[in-house]
């Protein structure tokens, strides 16, 4: 990998912007479980959003994944990063694929998507950008994980607001808010995030958004793995946005799993080898794991995602 400037070589500021850049394996693991989800599309011209990009791991995880699931065909790519000092890599990263227009925009995803959405602010003088008018087939995205009391009481009450928001609002809330109006109906959605949100009482509303606007196909609380360098725990969250006449309907369960260190692993039997934390998932079958980073205890099941104050509930499968 190159030698990154900007925010990705001061741990400091990124810190501060609740910035996590993805790991390669977990990006290609969320781009092949995001691809495996997605119906086939028509002949045109597939769009893909990145409102997050930092050096372009994710997107050239699902590039790949395209490539080897023999879906890359005519893509335009859009990749949005506040830090321009780290799009040389993302272009470098994107430009190996053929067939593949891109563009890369030094800006903040909330400022673009405010924009496009109107005048926000009385005397704002934003003019929308034209890659925001069509709406995009694809999004993936590991948005920043900045809380209420970093963001300040006034800027988030600011974007709870303009993104129809209750309660206290995180900025990763705000982010799954604003890229679900970008992603045309049947688009699909894969993002990491904070797993705060399945099961406190700050995640009601947002909870009851996303099982409004999703065909949820999958939800994966990744626990205490520490796939991150930071304390962040995290979450995979992938559906497909509904149509507008389909919002009121119950969907079948999604499938739902959590992965966690197992502390009394000394006095556990029958652990089942793993490569990895990433190949237990892949494996996909409940039970307790060992792997080169630990014992770790997988739980399968049905997701059951709404407004219920008292988080996820799911019916879980521990064979």
């Amino acid at each position: 990998m190159n030698k990154l400037t900007g925010t990705q070589s001061n741990p400091n500021r990124r810190k501060a912007m609740g910035i996590h850049y993805t790991p390669p394996l977990l990006a290609r693991f969320l781009a092949d479980r995001l691809v495996g989800s997605m119906r086939q599309s028509g002949d045109g011209a597939i769009r893909i959003l990145d409102p997050a990009c930092g050096a372009g791991v994710l997107l050239e995880a699902l590039l790949r994944s395209l490539e080897d699931a023999g879906r890359l065909r005519a893509y335009e790519v859009i990749g949005v990063e506040a830090d321009k000092g780290v799009l040389s890599e993302t272009r470098s990263r994107i430009e190996r694929f053929e067939q593949v227009r891109c563009r890369l925009i030094p800006a903040d995803f909330l400022d673009l998507v405010s924009s496009c959405r109107g005048q926000a602010e009385l005397w704002a003088t934003m003019v929308p950008d034209a890659d925001f008018k069509d709406s995009f087939d694809i999004v993936i995205a590991n948005p920043p994980y900045v809380r209420t009391q970093i963001l300040g009481a006034e800027k988030a009450q600011r974007l709870a607001s303009r993104y129809g928001l209750t309660g206290r609002v995180d900025l990763y809330h705000v982010f799954l808010v604003a890229v679900t109006q970008t992603i045309r109906p049947g688009g699909h959605l894969g993002i990491i995030t904070s797993n705060r949100f399945l099961s406190t009482l700050a995640g009601t509303a947002i909870r009851g958004y996303l099982a409004r606007n999703y065909e949820i196909e999958e939800m994966i609380d990744l626990g205490d793995t520490k796939l991150f360098e930071a304390a962040v725990l995290p979450a995979i969250f992938i559906g497909r946005r509904r149509e507008e006449c389909s919002r009121r309907r119950v969907q079948t369960q999604p499938r739902f799993m959590k992965i966690y260190a197992q502390p009394d692993a000394d006095r556990l039997e029958d652990l089942r080898p793993a490569s990895d934390i990433l190949g237990i998932l892949r494996q996909g079958q409940a039970g307790s794991y060992r792997t080169p980073e630990g014992v770790f205890r997988l739980t399968t099941g049905e997701l059951l995602l709404g407004n219920d104050p008292k988080g996820v509930r799911s019916e879980e499968h521990t064979s």
